[in-house]
């Protein structure tokens, strides 16, 4: 009967010693997806946007030369070109916004 006993007791200090173990490991877990969101948000997806803008811009002149306005080709490059910037000015925009609206 002691020897239960004490194998409930050391089991309950296992388990309260995991559960403190556990919030730390979800404190670190939650402080490093934080900094993971932070770069994510002031980092990488502005830097998306600004290549993608400039690059987008750059097709679409190039393609509007007036030796390539003949083809068919070129004018749907130009086009696309066009369309694709829609979407990021549209899905960072939305995003941002989001972002700062829920913070």
């Amino acid at each position: 009967m002691k020897m239960e006993k004490n194998a409930e007791v050391a089991m309950m200090m296992t388990t309260t010693g995991n559960s403190n173990n556990q919030s730390e490991l979800i404190k670190s877990t939650t402080t490093s997806s934080t900094k993971q969101e932070h770069i994510v948000e002031f980092i990488i997806l502005p830097f998306i946007f600004l290549v993608g803008t400039v690059c987008n811009i750059l097709t679409f002149l190039v393609m509007r030369r007036k030796k390539m306005r003949h083809q068919s080709t070129y004018f749907y490059m130009a086009v696309l070109a066009v369309a694709d910037e829609m979407v990021l000015i549209i899905g960072c925009l939305n995003y941002w916004f989001y972002l700062f609206m829920n913070k």
